[in-house]
């Protein structure tokens, strides 16, 4: 469910082009068979599940939802995976396909931008995750 409008202040060919590049399932397939990157993805979330347990997480950028589906492993209640390309009706499917962990996240097909939540949620780039990951690690 790609917004074919810009951003505000974006340039709509960019805008779109992103999307498109995102939407893509082969571009997506490359990035969940990077082992490395997943594995440690993986690990820095279900590693840390007291920044997880019954709380409410914003995944952006989710693509298929790997990493929303991480996180609700690692216990949070709600998971809002933010996906604007084309790739939110896959997490969806995916969503679907796997409901004892799947029911837990809400797939929200548009741009961060244009959403409006309820609930506080915790901001934790995947960066932040894995840095904290290595620091455990090093003690």
């Amino acid at each position: 469910p790609m917004e074919s409008s810009s951003l505000e202040g974006m340039d709509a060919n960019t805008v779109q082009s992103y999307f498109l590049y995102y939407g893509k399932l082969s571009n997506q397939m490359n990035m969940l068979q990077d082992n490395v990157r997943t594995t440690l993805y993986y690990r820095a979330i279900t590693e840390n599940i007291r920044d997880f347990a019954n709380k409410a997480v914003m995944d952006v950028g989710a693509g298929t939802g790997i990493l929303s589906f991480f996180a609700a492993m690692a216990g949070a209640r709600r998971v809002y995976a933010v996906e604007a390309s084309r790739m939110a009706d896959v997490a969806q499917a995916l969503c679907d396909g796997n409901p004892a962990i799947g029911s837990r996240i809400k797939v929200l097909g548009r741009p961060l931008e244009r959403i409006h939540l309820k609930h506080n949620t915790q901001a934790h780039t995947p960066d932040q995750q894995q840095q904290q990951q290595q620091q455990q690690q090093q003690q």
